[in-house]
């Protein structure tokens, strides 16, 4: 009985191996511009899966996740679509509520919404997963922090600058707790704070926030790093045009 049981689990890792090859594969295709090839050879890879595991199987949802995010990464929306549809769907009946591969899914599946500024499309499913890692890690956990972030981010591009802020002040408070004040993920928190004080010309609220995470993040990566950069970069944004509204008269 072990001997049947192990040439099984064999044969499925073979298979999954083979699966991930043809993967590669087509990844490296669609970087050379020949999206019929690397369609033809995703459609063997699933097929692949499916006869060893069945349709309906968890493994095969992992298989569509990880076919819908090939797409996804570059650009082709319209065919990762119906692989995280598929794969979630699968997973719902076959997963647990809670459980990493479904939980993969739904951020899959808010990141192409989001991609797409299908706002709001993509709030039910950050709130699901919210609601998932608050159950499961606790509200204080790092993870939370990110999907209240996440959160956060679809009610700035929805325009609804308050329930921003009010989630933005929750993830901060969380990674000052679990990283120290001084933390690469708290300088972020703190930066997603100002663009929102930014955004409704609340300068002098966005100021100090903007100067800590500066500071941190020049001090835990230097001063050249692409993130200090880019916050460096954002508050001189501000700074042009808090002075550009002061100084110059308004056009008539």
């Amino acid at each position: 009985m072990r001997a049947v049981t192990w040439a099984a689990g064999s044969l499925l890792w073979c298979t999954l191996v083979g699966a991930q090859t043809l993967e590669q594969r087509a990844d490296r295709l669609l970087k050379e511009g020949r999206a019929g090839e690397a369609k033809q050879l995703a459609e063997q890879m699933l097929d692949e899966v499916i006869a060893t595991s069945g349709p309906d199987h968890p493994d095969t949802a992992i298989c569509l996740n990880n076919l819908g995010f090939m797409y996804y990464s570059h650009g082709a929306y319209a065919e990762a679509e119906p692989c995280f549809a598929r794969a979630l769907s699968i997973q719902e009946k076959s997963l647990p509520p809670d459980h990493a591969d479904l939980i993969r899914s739904l951020n899959n599946t808010s990141l192409l919404y989001l991609k797409q500024a299908r706002y709001d499309e993509a709030e039910p499913v950050i709130r699901r997963v919210l609601a998932i890692q608050q159950k499961k890690l606790g509200p204080d956990h790092p993870t939370t922090a990110v999907c209240l972030s996440n959160l956060a981010s679809v009610h700035d591009k929805q325009g609804k600058y308050a329930e921003a802020e009010v989630l933005c002040r929750q993830a901060l408070s969380i990674c000052e707790k679990a990283h120290g004040p001084d933390h690469g993920t708290t300088a972020l928190s703190l930066h997603n704070l100002a663009i929102l004080h930014h955004k409704q010309g609340e300068y002098d609220e966005a100021e100090p926030l903007f100067k800590r995470s500066i500071s941190i993040l020049g001090k835990s990566l230097g001063p050249n790093h692409l993130e200090t950069k880019k916050v460096r970069d954002a508050y001189e944004a501000m700074q042009f045009q808090r002075d550009w509204g002061t100084k110059t008269p308004a056009v008539r």
